[in-house]
């Protein structure tokens, strides 16, 4: 499959033979580097634990909590240090994290793309309550790629349970050159997720609209007050030298940028120095349910407003984010060239199908995927589908599920296995040749014009 220097339908953005590979790169590198990253996390979050209480060696403490962080010297930090690293990470996890090391940063540790790549951001100060990221940034492809970290504490798993649905506001809402896709106001999302990134302002309430007059009619008169016997002010007060708020400060909790808008922040901060960047996102398991919420607003803010490249998502082995008001919202997204969505997900692994992956059926509210999905086959086989496009029917989801639950009951002892972000990379590593002869692009030139999506940049 070849390309022509036409603007692609999928990502509007030239695709001259000489330019293709600068843009975007085949599916491997995509799918593979994304799959690094999500493990990269681990290996930072852990690292910078041991050395907020100073047991790495030498100048490891210092150098892996100063920002940013050069790529090569990760591997370097690991090693020095594999003896307190065996102490204090599950052996299963510290033998895939080594695996990781030795396999794709000790053997590319001289390779341009790696001496070029820094961490920037890690997002672990509060840890053991809070969703867990890095960002980095690739001098050698011109990308910015945002990890998320799949779960590990105990509030981590809290999370991945609390599968109902809660509305936040859409971004696509009442936005210029969507008003033809008729977007909802209201976003229904998976409620632990959407916690972890909107916090207390994830529930937007939309309020049925009336006129100013009758608004300010309806509103109820405030009583009267006695006049205060002592001075009163709106200010600070100083007390024994120190500045101490008012009884008329602001809710510090209305006031504090929710974790997604901390996170877009910190992407624009690094957009300042990189203009012609290309976006990543991605993660694994839970961390790919934040990704893939975080590239919708990511596109709208930086797609969309600011005219950069399209946002790219590549999960892997991820729950369910959203449900088809989510589906749709990506899909106004794609086929506009603002947004490309892949998730990864192994035929034999649980998590892809939770939640709601038994019980419920086509004509309730239900969770689904979303954009494009890569399922991995037995060893060496997958196949490419861009979800959507067929009407699912009771039984047909039925049959689909059914077909799953005899594949993975029998050997729910292995389901740690299967769901490893290890076993994804491997799987991948599998498929190479095939993967590095095909670019997500081209699927989306497929698959997006059959599905009528696509609206041209304006």
């Amino acid at each position: 499959m070849t390309q022509d220097s036409s603007t692609s339908p999928a990502t509007g953005v030239e695709n001259a033979t000489s330019q293709d590979h600068d843009a975007f790169p085949n599916l491997f590198w995509e799918t593979a580097t994304m799959a690094v990253s999500c493990i990269l996390v681990f290996i930072l979050a852990d690292l910078r634990r041991l050395a907020r209480g100073g047991h790495l060696k030498d100048s490891d403490n210092s150098d892996v909590l100063t920002m940013p962080i050069r790529a090569d010297s990760i591997p370097r930090i690991w090693q020095n240090n594999r003896e307190i690293l065996k102490r204090e990470i599950r052996s299963d996890e510290y033998d895939t994290l080594q695996y990781l090391v030795d396999r794709w940063l000790i053997e590319h540790v001289d390779d341009t793309e790696l001496s070029g790549a820094e961490c920037h951001v890690v997002g672990d100060e509060k840890a053991s309550s809070e969703c867990v990221y890095a960002i980095y940034t690739n001098a050698a492809r011109k990308h910015i790629a945002v990890a998320f970290r799949g779960s590990v504490t105990p509030k981590d798993w809290f999370q991945d349970a609390k599968s109902a649905f809660c509305d936040v506001k859409n971004p696509l809402y009442g936005l210029s050159g969507f008003e033809d896709s008729q977007q909802p106001e209201l976003l229904p999302l998976h409620l632990g997720f959407s916690d972890y990134l909107y916090g207390n302002r994830r529930l937007a309430i939309s309020l049925p609209e009336l006129p100013l007059q009758q608004k300010i009619e309806e509103l109820p008169k405030p009583p009267t007050l006695p006049k205060p016997s002592v001075p009163f002010s709106l200010e600070k007060e100083e007390v024994n030298g120190e500045d101490t708020p008012s009884a008329t400060r602001s809710n510090k909790d209305e006031a504090k940028k929710t974790k997604i808008e901390t996170i877009l922040d910190e992407i624009s901060s690094l957009y300042e120095t990189r203009p012609g960047y290309k976006l990543y996102l991605t993660g694994h398991s839970l961390g790919g349910a934040l990704a893939q919420i975080t590239s919708l607003e990511a596109a709208v803010r930086f797609s969309v407003k600011e005219k950069k490249p399209p946002v790219t998502c590549i999960t892997l082995g991820n729950p369910k984010a959203g449900g088809q008001t989510f589906r749709r919202v990506v899909q106004s997204l794609e086929g506009r060239g603002y947004l490309r969505l892949l998730g990864v997900h192994r035929q034999d692994d649980l998590v892809p199908l939770i939640p709601d992956w038994l019980c419920s059926c086509a004509v309730v509210k239900t969770f689904c995927h979303s954009g494009m999905q890569m399922k991995l086959k037995g060893k060496s086989r997958y196949t490419i589908k861009y979800l959507g496009l067929e009407k699912n029917t009771f039984l047909r989801e039925m049959r689909e599920k059914w077909r799953h639950l005899r594949l993975i009951l029998p050997c729910m002892h292995k389901m740690k296995t299967r769901h490893f972000y290890k076993s994804y990379l491997d799987d991948l590593v599998a498929r190479k040749n095939a993967l590095e002869a095909v670019t997500l692009n081209e699927y989306y030139e497929l698959e997006v014009f059959r599905a009528g999506l696509h609206v041209s940049h304006s």
